[in-house]
C-alpha cells in the first residue's frame, strides 16, 4: 500500500509539472488577485471615520440575491465594505436603521 501511494504521488507531481501547474504557481496567482480596498469617509461630526458616505442610504428595494451579495461582499463600485461589517449606530442613519434589521 505504501508503494502504491508513493508511486501515485510521484506520478501526480510529474503530471502537474508537465502541465505547469505546480503548487507555487497556484499560490502566486492567488496572491496576485486584488483584494478590494474599502474607503472610509469623514462626516465632520467629531466621530471617527465612517464606513459609508454621509448621505448614503441603506438599500430598500432590492432583491434577496442583491442584498445577500452586498451583505457578504460589499459594494465594490462605491468602495463600501460588506454590509454585515457596518456599525448600525455609527454608520447607518437613524431613519434607515429599520432597513438594516429587516
Amino acid at each position: 500500500m505504501g508503494d502504491l501511494r508513493s508511486s501515485m504521488a510521484t506520478e501526480f507531481r510529474s503530471i502537474l509539472n508537465d502541465m505547469n501547474l505546480t503548487h507555487t504557481t497556484t499560490l502566486s496567482s492567488a496572491s496576485s488577485e486584488q483584494q478590494p480596498e474599502w474607503q472610509s469617509w469623514s462626516w465632520n461630526d467629531g466621530k471617527l471615520l465612517h464606513a459609508v458616505p454621509k448621505n448614503w442610504e441603506f438599500p430598500a428595494r432590492v432583491n434577496a440575491k442583491a442584498i445577500w451579495n452586498l451583505w457578504f461582499f460589499g459594494d465594490r463600485d462605491s468602495k463600501i465594505r460588506p454590509y454585515r461589517l457596518l456599525n448600525k449606530q455609527h454608520d447607518i442613519s437613524t431613519a434607515h436603521r429599520m432597513r438594516h434589521s429587516r
